[in-house]
């Protein structure tokens, strides 16, 4: 409860802090659902899969809110992050702030430095620092890209990698490269805010329980 005070508190000061800024550069928000999707991998398992972001801010200044996680057999896990972003480059920013993982039983936080930005070829990608209070390190990566086809019909391909210096069981994080993604969509625009789409990923953990499925995702990606 004293922690999700302090973060209303912070997030107040920062919204008014914003507001302060003036006409000139007015207040705007986007929140964008880039994944609402089932997935059905080659066990016959079904998995319903979140990726949403938020931001309130202005050009340069913003606060953000990352959420992914999944659903299934009946329990959900997830990795949530509010940060502050700060542009610091054309296309790229710096951000800091909360990470937040949480299971059926557990939860972990996390001290987050992020770097997000758009690099050559127009690639969208976020490397994220973790430490949390143990000392363990965590790094999670991602990289995407669309390729029109035609003025409805693109070509999503993304990329998630996450590592850590410790084991955690609790959240079944190991030492070392802990899991790999890869997924590629075909997606219809139906407009600019709702396109449904359907794909293929590719999902691998290392360490002592490792694995490896190829999966068919069936979702939509809205934003507004």
């Amino acid at each position: 409860m004293n922690k999700l005070l302090k973060i209303s508190i912070i997030g107040a000061a920062l919204i008014s802090s914003l507001n302060a800024a003036g006409k000139d550069d007015p207040l705007n928000y986007k929140v964008s659902f880039e994944a609402l999707e089932m997935k059905y991998d080659n066990n016959k398992d079904k998995t319903f899969q979140w990726d949403m972001n938020a931001w309130l801010g202005q050009d340069l200044n913003k606060i953000y809110i990352y959420s992914e996680g999944e659903r299934t057999k009946g329990e959900t896990q997830s990795e949530n992050q509010i940060v502050w972003s700060n542009a610091i480059a054309p296309y790229w920013d710096i951000q800091y702030g909360l990470g937040i993982d949480k299971t059926e039983e557990n939860t972990k936080n996390w001290a987050v430095l992020a770097f997000s930005g758009m690099s050559s070829y127009f690639f969208e990608i976020r490397t994220a620092f973790l430490l949390d209070d143990n000392g363990n390190l965590g790094l999670r990566a991602s990289a995407g890209n669309e390729f029109l086809l035609t003025q409805k019909l693109r070509i999503n391909i993304n990329s998630e990698l996450s590592a850590y210096s410790k084991d955690d069981e609790k959240y079944e994080v190991q030492r070392g490269f802990s899991s790999l993604s890869l997924g590629a969509n075909l997606k219809y625009e139906i407009t600019k805010e709702f396109a449904p789409y359907i794909g293929l990923s590719y999902d691998k953990s290392f360490g002592n329980n490792a694995s490896s499925a190829t999966s068919l995702l069936l979702g939509i990606s809205i934003w507004f």
